[in-house]
């Protein structure tokens, strides 16, 4: 369970050590992922969000956090950022990020569910030079092992010249269009993952 330092010897220790906050927020991160805890800051997204999925939110920890059971066989995963970790669903997809900054000096948190079908951009790189941005729909249900992506693309736009923000605005559109016509609940974080 993450606590709020109190200790200002120990602060000012962790102030000089070496790498400084960043260990400390290393640490703060290990601890909430070792915890039974969650951010109670769900973006707005609400707890009756998280409970569709079957959270079960319990006794607050402190104004950051609360104790939660996960459904059954998902777990936490800590990232290379000391401030953010996943929760993972029984098939090791991303369903919750979550964010903590556990510097003793500016303690926040707060988590968000995550869409399967996500709109992204990316670049096409052509012999050292910039080939244009595209937008992708990606589905996170299918996973690939590129950390850059959330899953994988399943639509993309044309190419547009990285500078021609309207053609890119147009392409991801035509993105969302292809997303609402085909999964009209798209923007829902708890549509279609029981789907194949």
């Amino acid at each position: 369970m993450p606590e709020k330092s109190s200790n200002e010897e120990n602060n000012l220790v962790t102030l000089l050590g070496p790498m400084g906050i960043y260990a400390q927020e290393s640490k703060e991160q290990r601890k909430l992922l070792a915890s039974e805890d969650l951010p109670v800051d769900t973006q707005g997204q609400g707890r009756a969000m998280f409970e569709r999925v079957g959270i079960v939110f319990g006794d607050p920890v402190d104004e950051l956090f609360v104790h939660v059971t996960l459904p059954e066989g998902w777990s936490r995963k800590g990232t290379s950022h000391s401030m953010w970790s996943y929760i993972l669903d029984e098939r090791g997809r991303q369903r919750i990020l979550v964010f903590y900054k556990g510097a003793f000096y500016d303690r926040k948190a707060h988590m968000r569910m995550t869409r399967r079908f996500l709109v992204t951009s990316e670049m096409k790189v052509e012999d050292d030079w910039d080939g244009g941005r595209r937008h992708v729909v990606e589905d996170a249900a299918k996973p690939v092992d590129n950390p850059k992506k959330t899953g994988e693309v399943i639509f993309a736009s044309d190419y547009a010249a990285s500078n021609d923000y309207d053609a890119q605005d147009g392409h991801m559109k035509v993105c969302d269009a292809w997303l609402n016509e085909h999964f009209p609940l798209w923007e829902d974080p708890t549509a279609y993952w029981d789907e194949e």
